[in-house]
């Protein structure tokens, strides 16, 4: 399976606390809830989703949530342990794509580790100056290979990028 992340964020990368001001308000974020004055109640995408397996990976949990579980109580299992070998573990499962939502900390270990197959990015038109970011430092360097680009009437750019090999360096 390829590992996809899905995920949105702002014109400088914010990633923090799209869905509301309460999300994760840590280290003083104050723009929770940046994305609802783009997002449409009727979503389809939103119901299809939650239909689908889940993996819910953390230190703590013995099971899901009943939130994360919905009206399908059998697609969330918990992750715990070696999460590394436990995606390539996922990786390796026969399917089509294991999508990554949000869930920044997570993300970082997987690029970390050169697990991202393909990332699906939502970005919305604003910019917050301040929050946590998609990329950090001590990401390791790559290009990335377009592969589809939609732009929605609101002005969101919906870029699907693949990875294409170490950065090139040159002269100009």
């Amino acid at each position: 399976m390829k590992l996809t992340v899905q995920t949105f964020l702002t014109l400088d990368g914010v990633i923090q606390a799209p869905g509301g001001p309460e999300e994760d308000p840590s280290d003083a974020f104050t723009h929770g809830g940046w994305q609802a004055p783009f997002t449409d109640p009727a979503n389809p995408i939103a119901t299809a989703i939650n239909s689908l397996p889940k993996y819910v990976v953390s230190d703590s949990l013995s099971e899901a949530d009943a939130t994360w579980r919905g009206k399908h109580p059998d697609t969330a299992r918990v992750v715990t342990g070696d999460v590394v070998a436990a995606v390539r573990a996922l990786k390796d499962e026969p399917g089509d794509e294991l999508q990554i939502w949000g869930s920044g900390n997570l993300l970082q270990t997987l690029l970390q580790h050169e697990l991202v197959d393909r990332f699906r990015l939502m970005t919305f038109p604003l910019v917050l100056g301040s929050g946590r970011r998609l990329f950090n430092n001590g990401i390791l360097p790559a290009t990335m290979r377009p592969v589809d680009l939609t732009v929605t009437d609101l002005g969101i750019v919906i870029g699907t990028y693949e990875p294409a090999g170490p950065v090139r360096h040159g002269e100009m």
